[in-house]
């Protein structure tokens, strides 16, 4: 499966500032610009900044509601079926996925796991629990789902396709 970009490719600078600076407040022109050095640098870079922010929370959550809907394409629900659009992208499941990393969310999945499955002994090999989650994040990494996605997307599968509650 060809790997797809996370962002669409932006040729310039200028064309970044007026895409993200696209309201009346932000408006950014290039040839109004001053030179380096000259009065009014501060106040141009304060209001880049400024416009990006604006729409960062905004183009974070289409991101990761995109990559939610794009890995779980074709994953079953673990009761059987497709998983539900509408279960599947909501505000709570973005911003699991957002505010997640990878290493809060392997300790989660081993306590939610511990709870699901009381199978979790060691048997002289690596247990069933380790071998689920790593085997969730190696179909991540594969599935070009970006890093900073993982922790969120791991919880997700767990709950939709495991069928482990998570809290």
């Amino acid at each position: 499966m060809p790997s797809m970009p996370l962002m669409p490719s932006i040729t310039s600078t200028a064309t970044l500032n007026k895409r993200l600076c696209s309201n009346d407040y932000c408006d950014y022109d290039e040839d109004n610009e001053e030179e380096d050095g000259e009065d009014g640098e501060d106040e141009n870079n304060q209001k880049d900044l400024l416009c990006f922010a604006q729409n960062f929370q905004s183009d974070l959550k289409h991101l990761a509601a995109h990559h939610i809907k794009i890995f779980f394409k074709n994953k079953p629900f673990y009761c059987g079926g497709k998983i539900p659009k509408n279960m599947l992208i909501n505000c709570d499941n973005i911003l699991t996925v957002i505010n997640y990393d990878i290493i809060d969310s392997v300790k989660k999945s081993y306590f939610f796991l511990r709870n699901h499955d009381s199978a979790t002994q060691l048997l002289g090999e690596v247990t069933g629990d380790i071998r689920l989650v790593s085997s969730i994040l190696h179909k991540l990494s594969a599935e070009n789902v970006p890093q900073q996605f993982a922790g969120g997307m791991l919880i997700l599968y767990l709950k939709y396709v495991e069928g482990v509650e998570v809290e």
